[in-house]
């Protein structure tokens, strides 16, 4: 998970815009990872332009094997509040499948 967090971070500053040969919307994107339970909390904090991070964010969660719940954001100022909750799957591992 550590590594999907540092690649979301690295993607961030790669779909930073350019205009005039300055960065527009650009923020250090933020994210915190909360677990309680089966549930999932993600609050990803980006610049304006941080909808790409948002669904790859989304994309990464199912991915890791939980299912979106409920997904919001708000315009802050000069950045974007994510707020993603997710369910973890449940896997039962028999041999070397994998049931979910």
């Amino acid at each position: 998970m550590r590594e999907q967090k540092e690649r979301l971070l690295e993607i961030e500053k790669i779909s930073t815009s350019m205009k005039n040969g300055q960065m527009i919307g650009f923020k250090s994107p933020e994210i915190r990872i909360q677990k309680m339970g089966s549930i999932l909390e993600v609050v990803l904090v980006t610049g304006l332009d941080g909808q790409f991070m948002f669904n790859e964010t989304v994309r990464v969660i199912y991915d890791e094997g939980a299912d979106i719940v409920n997904a919001s954001f708000s315009n802050v100022g000069d950045a974007m509040l994510h707020t993603i909750h997710a369910k973890v799957r449940t896997c039962l591992y028999f041999g070397h499948k994998i049931i979910r």
